[in-house]
């Protein structure tokens, strides 16, 4: 086919079943949105700043299990989308970002062209898993086909393609070539063997899901397994989802609490699924977790660097579950379904001292689980509630729980339920988030309204960076610059065309929350209630002040 280069980015998207996009218009890829009108049914999306674009393919990405896919011009739109990428490749999302470049004539001399970048695909490296820069026409199919079959066969991290603006503009013949078959690797005949012994001869088993479980498309696969082996079963921020959190065997992502950590210590073999054991999901590698080690990761990378294994099985984890179900089929185990007694007797205990030491959060927490439906999904910013609801907000199925774990980015919460809202038009998406994070993205609620997306928002407002100021005042006695100045949200709202809400005590929030779920639109919700955060302030080592 004879094509520009912009027709053959979109025509190869178009073949990989790529049927939504989002970005922005700029100078240097106009050529690829030109194309995007000989395909109808490639909804593009367009936003209102490229951070903003990208936190929504990092939404879509993990709520519908696809790749999310960015278009940014050179320069200044590429870079800001450096940050969802960070948080993409912390959470393994699989986000594709697509940039375009100054003319490949003048690129990497330095003249000071509109928008250039000396090494632009540079910067990408330490925030995505490839890169690439394609100076060819009929280069860009098979590159693309590269790069997704990149994230569907392995750690669906994001990647990075960029392409000059004359070669986007130059016309060429182009074979556009196929999508690459995706065979997700499996386990050895040993390694199961080695996985079923165990399990079969633990007397208190224990399996850690982590994000690979949900991404790998697990879910089913471990609840069968649960059947065959009563294994409790524990999650990692970014695995919560894997199993509903109500299941009997359940112990949710409550590593710290003490009643769960002490069951956790006694527990004589652990199997891990897709995780890499990073400091927020195991207090800072404080969880009994090297007992009697095999882990499961797409990823070797990840084996015995936060904790030593026995055995690292580099293969997927949705195909290890089904491996392992297969062989264990009919099997006496040596574990009782006692577990299950005490793992409901340990969890009552935690939501017990929840409610006696912190009330005000107990019965928010409550209240928010209480009025949302149980597949809706929650997209929680970086705020105080939030740190509570990471562990505390039960969590009943796969990707209906969302936060920037990967990098702790304020303001991505609003474009990254936009994202999730647009993978699942059919599921309730509810934003939860504070002041300081949402004046981050904020502006992002206009492509909300656009395309007429109800997303409900429980904004609280202290006039603040919250959590900074507790650190401030309990590592250094004294607080600097972490209070704000805002705007009248509910002027806001009323500007954007929006119902605002405002409430004042926490007896309203049930009824605010009920409202919002039940309007069909858009409505922000505003509260002055504050909490206090789930940290122990003595565990802040206080530093000696210099005298002036």
């Amino acid at each position: 086919m004879l094509l520009t280069g912009g027709q053959a980015v979109v025509h190869t998207l178009y073949q990989e079943g790529v049927r939504c996009v989002f970005g922005i218009p700029g100078v240097h890829n106009l050529a690829i949105y030109d194309a995007l009108a000989e395909f109808p049914d490639l909804q593009h999306f367009v936003t209102r700043h490229e951070q903003g674009a990208a936190f929504m393919a990092d939404g879509y990405a993990r709520a519908s299990g696809k790749v999310g896919v960015v278009l940014v011009t050179t320069g200044p739109g590429a870079l800001n989308t450096l940050t969802p990428a960070l948080e993409a490749y912390g959470c393994s999302s699989p986000v594709l970002i697509i940039s375009s470049q100054i003319t490949s004539k003048y690129h990497g001399q330095g003249k000071g062209l509109l928008h250039e970048v000396e090494n632009q695909l540079a910067m990408f490296r330490p925030v995505t898993a490839q890169q690439r820069y394609v100076d060819e026409v009929a280069a860009i199919p098979e590159t693309i086909h590269e790069l997704l079959h990149g994230m569907r066969a392995g750690r669906p991290r994001p990647a990075y393609l960029e392409i000059p603006f004359d070669v986007l503009n130059k016309e060429a013949e182009v074979d556009l070539g196929r999508p690459r078959e995706v065979i997700r690797p499996a386990a050895t005949a040993a390694e199961v063997r080695a996985i079923v012994e165990a399990l079969r001869g633990a007397e208190r088993p224990l399996i850690v899901c982590g994000g690979g479980v949900i991404s790998s498309g697990g879910t089913s696969e471990l609840l069968a397994l649960l059947e065959l082996v009563p294994a409790a079963v524990t999650t990692s921020l970014n695995g919560r989802g894997a199993i509903p959190e109500d299941h009997p065997l359940a112990c949710g992502a409550l590593v710290a609490q003490a009643p769960i950590k002490e069951y956790l210590a006694s527990c004589d073999f652990v199997l891990a699924l897709g995780t890499k054991f990073c400091d927020r999901s195991t207090q800072t590698w404080t969880t009994p977790y090297s007992k009697n080690l095999i882990h499961v990761n797409i990823d070797a990378g990840e084996f015995n660097k936060n904790y030593p294994c026995r055995l690292g099985v580099a293969a997927d984890a949705a195909t290890v579950l089904r491996q392992v179900r297969g062989e264990l089929e009919g099997k006496a185990v040596a574990a009782s379904r006692e577990v299950e007694k005490e793992i409901s007797s340990r969890k009552r205990e935690v939501f017990a001292a929840l409610r006696e030491e912190h009330p005000t959060v107990d019965a928010a927490l409550r209240d928010l689980r209480q009025a949302l439906p149980r597949e809706s999904c929650l997209v929680m910013d970086m705020t105080l509630l939030s740190y509570w609801c990471r562990t505390h907000y039960e969590v009943y199925g796969p990707s209906t729980f969302v936060q920037p774990i990967g990098s702790g980015t304020l303001g991505a919460a609003l474009p990254l339920a936009i994202g999730a809202k647009i993978a699942r038009p059919e599921r309730q998406v509810f934003v939860v988030c504070g002041d300081g994070g949402f004046l981050f993205t904020c502006q992002e609620y206009a492509t909300a309204l656009r395309y007429g997306l109800e997303l409900p928002i429980l904004l609280f407002n202290d006039n603040k960076y919250g959590a900074i100021e507790w650190f401030q005042q309990n590592r250094y006695d004294r607080v600097v610059d972490a209070t704000l100045a805002n705007p009248d949200f509910m002027k806001f709202a009323d500007a954007f065309g929006v119902e605002g809400v405002r409430i004042s005590s926490l007896h309203e929030l049930p009824g605010a929350i009920r409202f919002a779920a039940r309007k069909g639109g858009p409505v922000i919700i505003e509260t002055s209630i504050s909490f206090e955060p789930p940290w122990d302030p003595a565990s802040l080592r206080p530093k000696k002040r210099v005298a002036s």
